[in-house]
């Protein structure tokens, strides 16, 4: 009899342990981990009331930018085209009434990084070309100098020249050309970036400044020739997939302006 109630006890004792167990595992789930998707914009509501678009192509490529601006100011929309290895090769600015304006033309180097940036403009409905920029690289793909051109007489107007201290902070300088035709140093700017996606990432280089960096801006510092200084500063709410939904900037401590992003996420 003894025996058959130490076997009983010792069966209740593991069932007990049993049940215990099946209980923490319920109240312990393993965290989950939600996959990446791609994120691509399709709207951004700007501070000043204006509203942008985005359309893209069967390829997953922008196509097309609608500038939505409040009256009395003319919407107009950006076109957007690509070359055989997928590259931007044009941009062009159509107004509203399908008016062609104005556009930028791309050139590559042997790395697809954009080498030229042809800005012209439609004169008597042909191309002109008024300007170009001209980009400087390092070993590791980064662009360090950004040379700016006016035409026909291949002017060098301005330049800048970025160094990258840390991964997050990069220097700009300004170089601007004075009526003698030497360079002076017009600016210094020292942006601090996150770690998080910027929105514009699936634009390509349309938005060339992410060539300095793919992430979000989280401080400006310039200082001005004069010796001024001023400072913005911008701080975001994001969505599960590490892009901004929204940006508030402040400039120089004073109150601040919200733009929003809406997202199409795969």
């Amino acid at each position: 009899m003894k025996k058959v109630n130490g076997l009983i006890l010792g069966l209740a004792v593991l069932l007990a342990f049993g049940c215990g167990g099946d209980e923490k595992k319920k109240e312990d789930p393993t965290p989950e981990t939600l996959p990446q998707k791609n994120c691509r914009v399709i709207e951004q509501v700007n501070a000043n009331g204006s509203k942008n678009t985005f359309v893209y192509n069967s390829d997953g490529k922008i196509s097309r930018i609608n500038y939505l601006l409040p009256a009395p100011n003319t919407s107009y929309h950006v076109e957007i085209s690509y070359n055989t290895a997928g590259n931007i090769a044009e941009e062009k600015t159509i107004k509203d009434k399908n008016e062609y304006e104005s556009g930028n033309l791309y050139s590559y180097n042997a790395d697809n990084l954009p080498d030229k940036i042809k800005n012209y403009l439609v004169m008597n409905g042909d191309p002109v070309v008024n300007g170009f920029r001209e980009y400087k690289y390092n070993a590791s793909k980064q662009v360090i100098k950004i040379n700016y051109f006016s035409v026909p007489d291949t002017v060098l107007n301005f330049y800048k020249v970025y160094s990258y201290s840390s991964p997050n902070l990069v220097v700009e300088k300004q170089y601007q050309r004075d009526a003698s035709g030497s360079f002076y140093l017009a600016q210094t700017v020292t942006t601090q970036y996150d770690n998080n996606k910027h929105p514009y990432l699936a634009l390509g280089y349309y938005y060339y400044p992410r060539l300095v960096s793919a992430n979000n801006v989280l401080k400006k510092n310039f200082e001005y020739r004069t010796g001024t200084m001023s400072e913005v500063a911008f701080t975001y709410v994001y969505n599960s997939q590490g892009y901004p939904v929204q940006q508030t900037t402040v400039e120089n401590r004073s109150s601040g302006s919200t733009n929003t992003w809406t997202y199409d996420c795969q």
